[in-house]
């Protein structure tokens, strides 16, 4: 039994993180920073290359530091 539980308590905090970074009805770079990207043939998270915003609720602003790493 203190296994389960042990268990069902990683379980609990795993949920907790994933609920905390929903964000309704409101743009949140929250839901992209996170994302990975080809950075010269790297796997690189999206916050680690580009300046992610919110400027209003509906929309989410990425302004990548290096312009030449950006492909159309």
């Amino acid at each position: 039994m203190p296994e389960f539980k042990s268990k069902l308590e990683k379980i609990i905090e795993h949920l907790k993180i994933e609920i905390a970074s929903l964000r309704t009805g409101r743009a949140s770079p929250a839901l992209v920073e996170d994302l990975e990207v080809d950075y010269y043939g790297t796997k690189t998270p999206l916050k680690a290359v580009a300046a992610i915003s919110s400027p209003d609720p509906k929309q989410i602003l990425i302004q990548p530091w290096d312009k030449n790493a950006v492909q159309p």
